[in-house]
């Protein structure tokens, strides 16, 4: 080996660009690429030890078209996207106090739904879920789990038996523990206050990766963090080594779009779009724009489900993620709620890359979907049977409990679900280690009486 390609072999960059560009291959998968002749390209490139061939060929996969038997239509451009958004005029109609009641349920719903699915995210399909829950005497999930004696959780793998947030369960909870579905969209609710309209998803990215802990960052908020401390050019955050394009990322980061945006759908989707663009591609994209217009609806409309009709009309319609909304409120006319989740998980989910499983968009936003059609407005009902889905747990069950009380309001929602957080979240967040829940709902309303629209006077 000469000294010039050891020297190269040796820079520490030339390590992360073909591990980068090996995820970047993982990614075809999903499209029914055969990718193994691309990695043997990718071996060849690594032996040689150019720096400049090997980043030539990870651009050449970006640009890649997608194959020609695939039958979807997914563009992952914001002019694209844009152009086939519907005019909205719509106002927020209520009074001072019904929106004040909706922010603090959208709030405090997802801080409940987080924590009810924070122990039970672990990956599970629906029948691990209801295993470990009769094995804890908590089926059907009408409550947050029953605690588990040290060390002997019921999982069902055998594996993890220590259990995880074992302080997230009926009698253990005194606060609303640290989780990042709640610390992405106070960041962007810092990011708004700092930056006012003219907020930028880089400025929002270098905002959560100062405040945040590196290990605390997860799912594609860590990629966008990363883009944004190495000041790199739209779209590297899409793109450069991301294994979660097509996640629930925008999806967990989108609340605090749509909670300052009451009657002004067209701004919560606007921002939405800003944001998601950092991070993800086609169905990512999709699934932040997508909860983003449905919260903001559900503030004014009272109901999920004309909420969900809503966002739909913000979606390409020929994307896997307008399939998916289909076929589950198909599923809703005829079948059980067990039927539809299995199915849910046949059509959008068993044929998926297995590190894609996890956390992909289609299916965890379809266990919401389910889980509001299927819980017929009562909160407990939906929260519960959105985390016994299974899958990303937490998450789904953060942006059930938020839709629900942006519907509904903290009215309608039992207390038992959020007076043991009395008052707290403690996050690891710089700036946010101890704070008040009301605090942070009311930093929402008075943005969200600026930049809202409004049919009625909103004097305090």
């Amino acid at each position: 080996m000469s000294a010039a390609i050891r020297h190269i072999l040796e820079h520490p960059l030339f390590d992360v660009a073909v591990q980068a560009t090996r995820t970047d291959i993982d990614q075809l998968l999903e499209f029914g690429v055969d990718t193994m002749p691309l990695l043997e390209e990718l071996a060849d490139l690594a032996a040689l030890g150019s720096l400049d061939e090997l980043l030539r060929f990870q651009m050449r996969l970006w640009d890649s078209p997608q194959p020609a038997d695939f039958p979807y239509d997914e563009p992952s451009d914001a002019e694209t996207i844009r152009a086939q958004w519907p005019r909205d005029d719509a106002t927020f109609n209520g009074e001072r106090g019904d929106l004040h009641d909706k922010l603090a349920g959208a709030w405090l719903g997802r801080a409940a739904g987080c924590c009810l699915g924070k122990p039970l995210e672990l990956g599970l399909d629906r029948r691990q879920v209801q295993e470990i829950c009769e094995a804890l005497g908590s089926w059907p999930l009408h409550d947050y789990l029953n605690p588990w004696p040290e060390g002997r959780f019921p999982a069902p793998t055998g594996k993890i038996t220590a259990g995880r947030h074992r302080s997230c369960t009926r009698g253990l909870i005194d606060h609303c523990p640290n989780d990042d579905d709640i610390n992405y969209p106070l960041a962007s609710l810092t990011c708004l206050e700092q930056h006012g309209l003219d907020w930028s998803p880089t400025k929002l990215f270098r905002l959560i990766a100062d405040i945040t802990p590196y290990g605390s960052l997860w799912s594609s908020g860590k990629n966008g963090a990363r883009a944004a401390i190495m000041e790199m050019r739209h779209p590297a955050g899409q793109l450069f080594g991301n294994p979660t394009r097509q996640s629930l990322g925008a999806m967990i980061r989108c609340d605090t779009w749509a909670l300052v945006s009451p009657g002004n759908v067209p701004q919560a989707a606007d921002f939405a779009l800003r944001d998601a663009l950092f991070t993800q591609t086609r169905n990512g994209i999709y699934a932040g724009v997508f909860w983003t217009v449905a919260i903001a609806e559900a503030l004014s409309s009272d109901s999920p489900s004309a909420a969900l009709e809503k966002a739909l009309a913000f979606v390409p319609p020929m994307s896997r993620f307008a399939e998916m909304v289909a076929q589950c409120r198909g599923a809703h006319a005829t079948s059980e709620w067990a039927t539809a989740v299995d199915e849910l998980y046949a059509n959008h989910s068993e044929h998926l890359p297995e590190s894609a499983q996890f956390n992909h968009a289609l299916v965890n936003s379809g266990l919401v979907i389910l889980g509001l059609l299927y819980g017929e407005g009562d909160f407990t009902r939906t929260i519960g049977l959105t985390v016994s889905g299974g899958r990303d747990t937490d998450c789904t069950g953060a942006t059930a409990g938020s839709m629900m009380g942006a519907a509904y309001g903290l009215k309608r929602i039992p207390d038992r679900w959020y007076r043991c957080f009395n008052d707290s979240y403690r996050s690891v967040m710089a700036g946010c280690h101890n704070m008040k829940l009301t605090d942070v709902i009311a930093r929402t309303e008075r943005l969200a009486l600026e930049y809202g629209r409004f049919s009625l006077g909103m004097d305090a």
